[in-house]
């Protein structure tokens, strides 16, 4: 376009995005996920240490959420005692979503152990969770 521009203006001027390197969108380093048995592992650990930053974990490693979704909940956005229980996933005045379908409904359930929701429970006793994490996001 800058090219179409000089020459049908008739400017005296050369191109100065002509040397730039715009990467190919498709040649983008996969990340893979992790191996179900690392997750189990991982899951299992946080469920025995049961402290907040591993709910967190546990959290993200159960619905998939991302990490300053997650740091970033006010204990009302935890709704437990519905007939589903779920995360009610919005946007709010210190953390906009990354997309506009990122504003979702995140149910919520136990795995056949129990603890899950037990440790959501943890977690929306927090009036916002964002404050201690700050540092991670």
């Amino acid at each position: 376009m800058v090219n179409i521009a000089i020459k049908e203006h008739g400017l005296a001027a050369s191109n100065v995005f002509s040397g730039t390197y715009i990467p190919d969108d498709e040649v983008k380093k996969q990340r893979l996920p992790l191996p179900n048995n690392i997750l189990a592992a991982l899951q299992e650990d946080c469920r025995h240490l049961d402290d907040e930053p591993r709910c967190l974990i546990a959290l993200i490693s159960d619905t998939g959420m991302r990490l300053a979704e997650t740091a970033g909940l006010l204990s009302e956005d935890m709704r437990l005692d519905a007939e589903i229980p779920h995360i009610n996933l919005r946007e709010h005045a210190w953390r906009t979503l990354k997309t506009s379908s990122s504003h979702r409904k995140i149910p919520l359930s136990d795995s056949g152990n129990g603890s899950e929701i037990e440790n959501y429970s943890f977690l929306s006793e927090k009036k916002l969770l964002q404050n201690q994490y700050e540092s991670l996001l």
